[in-house]
């Protein structure tokens, strides 16, 4: 958490592959003089070399990592005092939110590490203490972990499939007005529903996580019908979604003034998927060069099968609109008409405050939209 009169500065996501980079050069040193969006740091990683802006006009005042060092996502690098000639900001209110460091919990002296199955909550959500923020499954068993506070997830440093190791930081998030971090994290809940409602069923030969069980339940859908694409041929909930006619996952995220960041993550997003065992090709369509992805996934009865998806980069003014089409319009582009037309109604707002290359930016769904987690 940054200090009362400073700003941090820290090393941004640059796609879902990369998890750490190089410090090449930097721009500025301790005592230097920095305008807002003025280039402070060069960052180099297996995917691409990227520049990093101040979030902020003022002065450096600390360097937390050197040239050659290795940082991970997250990472501070400086900090800044905002203001002209280095004066101080106004401290902030007593009231104001901190930040917590969400952690993967131990699960017992024999697990030392687990697996990523979905996030509950996504950067610029709005979260209660104790809600479920993340499914984690280890080789002992499957687990909640739930908010340590009230407040808003700002970034998620681990995505889903990655192997986490007991207490590695798993995501950030900002308390609340007036709420503070708890003395000791909250212990993680086995995964089930709470007492007050009875679970739902579940075939004994399926596997599926929690939040995905819930809206098979709600949406009464077939769970022994769907094919997981989640770790070891698990359920997730965009499964469940795609299942009868189909799904579009949306994310946004920060990008350069003047750039075309998707033709950067795509080659990354392909590298990816093949990792994993799967296929992307590019094509044509309606907003340019898009990837239709086969994703390799595991069926109930253990034989192997493809899920397809069809993902779209929209380029626009310092932001990037990444959406992920599952099942029908997946299937059948050429028939996905009215799913693109729903795209085409998404409007971003990307406002004016600097944010460092591939941060993720908040969604916020419509007032008749129905939430499903």
């Amino acid at each position: 958490m940054a200090v009362d009169t400073t700003v941090e500065v820290t090393m941004p996501a640059m796609g879902d592959s990369v998890s750490e980079g190089t410090v090449l050069e930097w721009h500025k040193q301790e005592g230097d003089e920095v305008s807002e969006d003025e280039v402070l740091v060069e960052i180099s990683t297996d995917k691409v070399d990227a520049e990093v802006p101040a979030p902020a006009e003022g002065t450096v005042v600390k360097i937390h990592a050197s040239e050659g060092d290795t940082v991970r996502v997250g990472t501070v690098l400086a900090e800044i005092a905002p203001g002209g000639n280095g004066a101080a900001p106004p401290k902030p209110d007593e009231g104001g939110g901190e930040t917590v460091d969400i952690v993967m919990p131990a699960m017992g002296e024999s697990v030392s590490e687990g697996t990523i199955l979905e996030w509950a909550k996504q950067p610029g959500e709005p979260v209660e203490e104790d809600e479920t923020v993340v499914e984690i499954s280890t080789d002992k068993v499957d687990a909640e972990v739930p908010a340590p506070a009230s407040g808003t997830i700002e970034e998620i440093l681990a995505q889903a499939g990655d192997t986490v190791t007991v207490g590695q930081v798993i995501a950030r998030m900002t308390t609340s007005n007036g709420a503070s971090a708890p003395a000791k994290a909250p212990e993680p809940t086995a995964a089930q529903q709470p007492q007050a409602s009875a679970p739902p069923k579940v075939p004994d030969e399926v596997k599926v996580t929690p939040v995905a069980a819930r809206v098979a339940d709600a949406l009464g859908v077939d769970l022994s019908r769907i094919h997981g694409s989640g770790p070891a041929g698990r359920i997730v909930k965009d499964d469940v979604l795609a299942a009868e006619n189909g799904a579009l996952e949306l994310r946004a995220f920060a990008a350069p003034r003047n750039g075309d960041l998707w033709s950067e993550v795509r080659p990354q997003i392909a590298a990816d998927v093949s990792r994993h065992g799967g296929t992307a090709t590019e094509r044509e369509g309606r907003w340019g060069v898009e990837l239709v992805c086969q994703m390799q996934v595991v069926l109930p009865d253990g034989t192997q099968a493809r899920q397809p998806s069809r993902i779209i980069g929209v380029n626009g003014t310092r932001w990037l609109l990444r959406a992920t089409f599952l099942g029908q319009p997946a299937v059948e582009p050429e028939q996905a008409q009215d799913w693109e037309d729903a795209l085409a109604t998404v409007v971003v707002h990307r406002g004016s405050q600097a944010m460092p290359v591939g941060d993720a930016l908040p969604l916020t769904l419509p007032d008749d939209a129905q939430r499903l987690s």
